[in-house]
This record gives structure tokens, sequence and C-alpha cells, in this order.
């Protein structure tokens, strides 16, 4: 059988025995999770804006793919932001303030 991959999904949802969107899901987290785990092991886990980079891109291809719903992009993008206001707040602002 010849897969390619703007199939892959339905394939994997045939082959599984579930809905197309499950397979969407299923295929979208396989390449998030690729992504993620190489640049986890690349910088050893000390580097969580890498690997925020790695996962937002792996999103947003999957998102360019059609597999990956972009209402979850939209909220995962701004747990992320509301995640790294702070740090980023006190890295612009030169230090945290002693109040």
């Amino acid at each position: 059988m010849d897969v390619t991959l703007g199939n892959f999904p339905s394939i994997l949802a045939e082959r599984l025995g579930t809905t197309l969107f499950v397979g969407q899901l299923m295929a979208s987290l396989i390449i998030i999770m690729l992504a993620l785990s190489i640049s986890l092991v690349a910088f050893k886990g000390k580097n969580a804006y890498a690997s925020m980079i790695a996962g937002i891109s792996a999103m947003c291809l999957t998102t360019a793919l059609g597999w990956w719903p972009v209402w979850a992009l939209i909220i995962v993008s701004l747990i992320t932001a509301l995640m790294f206001a702070g740090p980023m707040r006190d890295l612009l602002s030169g230090g945290k303030d002693d109040e």
C-alpha cells in the first residue's frame, strides 16, 4: 500500500477503526511529539524556549496540512504566552521589582 503524507491520517484512522478526525489528531500528535522529543534530546531538557519553538512550529505545520484544528493551536499558543508572560516581562525590564 502506497502511503503519502496527505492521506496518512485517513489510512491511520482506517487501520485503527476510528473516525477521520481522530486519525488527524493522532497523526498531528505523532509529528508534534517527534519534534518535541528531538528538541528535548538535543538540548537535554534545559532550554524550554527551544522546546516551545519546536512544539509551536510542529503545530503550525500540522495546522497548515489540515490535520490539527486551528482552535487548538490558538488555545495552546495563548496558554504558552500566559506561562511565559512573567519571565519575559522580567527579562525585558531588567529584573524583578522588589515591592
